[in-house]
């Protein structure tokens, strides 16, 4: 997946004429003007709308501290694949378009939300400079802050493994626990609300509630990001009971999903933490993992067979090849002892990566028939 930040360069801004910009809000200011709906309760519109209001950014720095804020959150869920990017929303902030970089505003693209002009802003940082990097609904670099003096990306990593310089660990697992707790690997969405559209916006909120509690009609989600091809999670949000997990994949996929956890990236092997049927009405399920200790990682995998996801057609999967076995996924035999890797696995419960501890062939002579070979437990 190519990154965000594959084309920035420090310092690099998207600069747009001024007039162009306030032309622009210009617009947004003549078409703010809306009229309460008599389905929403005028109160609550209002509690909410101050409470919307009261969040609002005032700034580009105050928007680069949600990021961080939010970066902070998802870097110890993210899954453990150092070429995996974390893509997180994080919904609707307001903003005061008056307050924002001329160069910031030019670059946005105007989309179109509960009939309220939004703007998609990718916040992400760069893995060599540490800047901010804010880009707009085409993944296009709009705008960069520079990395606050002082700043340690690596402050979570040094928190969990204060012994990673002791020499206690191989120079390959060092590498891989960094590369797997870079920040650079969780980006932020969020959705840009102008501050003179927050009570419309709410309002509009309020009446769909209405009309949804009131038997009006329901709308079936879907996953808003661009079309999958693979298996992708998309989302990790924590809960009272758990961790909830949103898996993106293809439209035509209907078969069977595991999920994986573990616990120590260095360590490497996972277990299942659970498998789930997907939902063929949808192109995304959300998965619970209950309970889980106070630092998790989660993958997930095909759990059917097939000739696409068991390749060597020794009825593992390859996910399970991978996460759980540690055996070669295009190799019936890893150990080439002459028994497959699901014989081995499933079957003797033997070590199918050490062709030593196959259980022996024990031949038995029949007097009537000659020779037979049976297998002795």
């Amino acid at each position: 997946m190519p990154s965000l930040l594959s084309s920035h360069r420090p310092g690099r801004k998207v600069v747009r004429a001024i007039a162009i910009v306030l032309a622009s809000l210009s617009a947004l200011a003549i078409t703010a003007a809306t009229t309460l709906s008599e389905k929403a309760k005028p109160d609550r519109v209002g509690r909410l709308a101050k409470e919307m209001a009261a969040s609002a950014v005032s700034d580009v720095d105050g928007l680069a501290a949600i990021f961080k804020a939010q970066q902070n959150v998802y870097l110890c869920m993210s899954p453990p694949d150092p070429d995996f990017l974390l893509r997180q929303p994080c919904g609707t902030v307001a903003f005061d378009p008056k307050l924002f970089p001329a160069d910031f505003l030019g670059g946005l693209i105007e989309e179109t939300e509960r009939g309220c002009p939004v703007y998609t802003v990718v916040m992400a940082e760069d893995p060599t400079t540490r800047e901010t990097v804010f880009a707009n609904a085409k993944g296009a670099e709009i705008y960069a802050v520079r990395a606050g003096r002082g700043y340690n990306p690596w402050l979570l990593l040094d928190s969990l493994w204060p012994d990673l310089a002791s020499g206690a660990y191989r120079t390959e697992e060092i590498e891989i626990l960094r590369a797997c707790h870079d920040p650079a690997r969780v980006q932020i969405v969020a959705r840009l609300l102008p501050v003179d559209y927050i009570e419309a916006y709410v309002t509009e909120i309020e009446n769909e509630s209405a009309f949804s509690s009131s038997g009006g009609g329901t709308v079936l989600m879907r996953y808003s990001g661009p079309p999958v091809t693979n298996l992708i999670l998309t989302a990790i949000e924590a809960k009272t009971n758990g961790m909830l997990l949103t898996l993106a994949y293809p439209n035509t996929f209907t078969n069977r999903v595991d999920f994986f956890n573990c616990t120590d990236l260095a360590d490497g092997w996972w277990d299942v933490a659970g498998t789930t049927n997907v939902n063929t009405s949808t192109n995304w399920i959300e998965w619970l993992a209950t309970s889980p200790p106070v630092m998790r990682f989660y993958a997930a995998g095909n759990a059917d067979t097939n000739s696409d996801t068991d390749p060597d057609g020794d009825g593992l999967t390859w996910a399970r090849e991978v996460f759980m076995y540690h055996t070669n996924p295009t190799n019936s035999d890893s150990d080439f002892d002459g028994l497959s890797d699901y014989e081995e696995v499933i079957n003797r419960h033997t070590d199918p990566n050490n062709s030593n501890t196959c259980l022996p062939t024990v031949s038995i002579l029949f007097p009537a028939n000659g020779s037979g070979k049976v297998w002795l437990p």
